[in-house]
């Protein structure tokens, strides 16, 4: 089987409920943003064996989740519904019938179409910009006192190389430190900001966030930010994506909040919060969490404690 049928109305149901991005689902598949949004649109109901079930791991759901169900014997006609060799005949007719008048509407769209298009292409020449999109990715939750990771991903609309400033507000009393930039980490507060180039359209920004010791359990941290990109012709684009953490008693990721990080969560905290070729966090206590099958949180001494699963309760 080289091809399979989707049901996108389930994709986008999966996707919104894990809080993922189409950007994501993209970059896991290895397919554009658009792609993605025709299949969840069902533009293309019929998609290649390998993009499905990349798309499945993706989502963390067996392929089948994502197939349309096979029709049965006389599902999916309505009742009365003619014979083919009737509706092709009356079809036929309809057109006859219909003649010029059933052409207009649709040449009509496509003059509008083309026209819109290149109106869209004269207004980029002349500004002299990329469209640049900024998705920010965040964990659901962090222990208090402890850092998190934040992930920002720029993509513009085309390969460009180009300078640009990226700008964070964290509501909330926290110090913001940066990852894997030369010279070590570099402290922000709760305002931080860089500036950096895209490359070949694309660039990614990580950085740690250590809350206060105010900010107690059941708190949420927001964020905002933007980007300002170009040289002459400066245009911001409002970052996207995740927008708050809940402080909570749980590392952030152990995402189902049971005392265990599980294989699929490390391995979603190492595809969400790394990028090939760049510096990243630091994994090791994750890992170690990891290992020992389970842990525990000690609220006065404000810390993780690996313990075996049946002792994590």
């Amino acid at each position: 089987m080289s091809s399979v049928h989707i049901n996108g109305n389930a994709i986008r149901a999966l996707r919104e409920r894990r809080e993922l991005t189409q950007l994501y689902l993209a970059t896991v598949v290895g397919v554009t943003t658009d792609t993605i949004s025709r299949w969840e649109n069902n533009k293309y109901p019929s998609i290649k064996l390998e993009n499905a079930e990349k798309l499945a791991q993706a989502l963390e759901v067996s392929l089948e989740e994502l197939l349309e169900p096979p029709l049965g014997e006389g599902e999916g006609e309505a009742p009365g519904a003619p014979e083919p060799a009737a509706a092709a005949i009356g079809s036929a007719e309809r057109r006859r019938a219909v003649g010029w008048q059933g052409w207009r509407l649709p040449l009509l769209g496509a003059i509008l179409i083309v026209f819109l298009a290149a109106a869209a292409y004269l207004w980029w020449k002349s500004t002299g910009q990329p469209t640049i999109s900024a998705v920010r990715t965040l964990p659901r939750h962090s222990a208090p006192g402890h850092s998190f990771p934040v992930l920002i991903r720029l993509q513009a609309d085309s390969p460009v190389n180009v300078p640009i400033i990226l700008r964070e507000r964290i509501a909330a009393r926290v110090t913001a430190s940066g990852v894997g930039r030369e010279g070590g980490s570099h402290d922000f507060g709760d305002h931080p900001r860089w500036i950096g180039r895209l490359v070949e359209g694309e660039a990614v920004f990580l950085y740690l966030v250590q809350p206060h010791d105010s900010v107690r359990v059941g708190q949420e941290i927001h964020f905002s930010g933007d980007c300002v990109s170009g040289s002459i012709k400066k245009r911001d684009t409002v970052t996207g994506g995740a927008q708050s953490v809940t402080i909570a008693p749980y590392h952030w990721a152990d995402q189902d909040q049971d005392l265990q990080i599980t294989d699929s969560e490390i391995l979603d905290a190492y595809e969400r919060f790394s990028s090939p070729g760049k510096e990243n966090i630091d994994f090791s206590e994750i890992e170690q969490l990891w290992l020992a099958g389970g842990y525990r949180w000690d609220s006065e001494l404000q810390g993780f404690f690996a313990v075996q699963p049946q002792q994590s309760q």
